[in-house]
């Protein structure tokens, strides 16, 4: 089984409503995140962030992981355009009338930075500056979070601002990542204590000393001797002496009688 997926944080609600059903249609063919990769031409992080309800997926996506769940496309269809179009309300109700005011969310954050990317030329052609891909700079612009530093600064530099504009965006960022919410710790329960009057004293077990373990034993010490095939030439030696000893006699009286 793989590991629970994290909790949906976005705003807009309809975003988050396309990805609880993208979740709801994983859930319900039972396939993981690789076997969806293996089935919908995706990877499985692509598949991953489509339901994570950080930014919009782009439709493509989006069928795919219905397709492979098995979904009724118009109705995952329908819940992407409700999500699309959420969006393109929220950008288009950001004003940056006041250029000086902070933004005070990371979704406007995210938004004003797109809204002076959009005023300074396409978002293709500011990601080809920034050396990302067009994708890469959509789905950090469509989080619920701040982006990272150095793609703030990198789009910044590819837009020709000012140094000082350069601080203010960045102080900006620093203040919204700081004030990102942190999951919050479960409570412990800590039980009440208990009354010295209501404490049951408890016999303390008696000490029973240890058994002692008697000295080792020295092992007995066996003579050995030299191997066999050490005393065989030994062996050898000796029985042709004790033959040419008993023969000599015999071979002197005949060669005496002879002579």
């Amino acid at each position: 089984m793989g590991r629970p997926e994290k909790t949906i944080t976005t705003g807009v609600r309809e975003l988050a409503a396309l990805a609880e059903h993208l979740r709801r249609l994983r859930s319900a063919s039972g396939k993981t995140y690789p076997e969806l990769e293996r089935a919908g031409g995706y990877s499985a992080s692509v598949f991953s962030r489509a339901a994570s309800g950080d930014a919009l997926p782009t439709w493509q996506v989006t069928r795919a992981y219905g397709t492979a769940c098995g979904a009724d496309e118009p109705a995952l269809r329908r819940a992407w355009e409700q999500a699309r179009d959420a969006l393109t309300r929220q950008r288009a109700s950001t004003t940056v009338d006041d250029p000086e005011a902070a933004p005070v969310t990371p979704t406007d954050f995210n938004l004003r930075l797109r809204e002076l990317i959009r005023r300074r030329g396409t978002q293709r052609a500011i990601a080809a500056r920034a050396n990302y891909s067009p994708s890469t700079v959509s789905a950090a612009l469509n989080a619920a979070r701040v982006p990272s530093a150095d793609f703030v600064d990198r789009v910044l530099g590819s837009l020709d601002l000012p140094a000082d504009e350069h601080e203010r965006w960045h102080a900006w960022r620093s203040t919204l990542a700081t004030a990102d919410p942190q999951p919050t710790p479960a409570a412990v329960a800590i039980p009440a204590a208990v009354p010295v009057a209501a404490a049951v004293p408890v016999a303390a077990a008696p000490q029973i000393p240890a058994a002692r373990t008697p000295p080792a034993q020295p092992a007995p010490i066996v003579a050995t001797g030299p191997p066999i095939a050490a005393l065989l030439p030994i062996i050898l030696a000796g029985l042709l002496l004790a033959a040419l000893f008993t023969l000599l006699p015999a071979v002197i009286d005949w060669w005496t009688s002879a002579c």
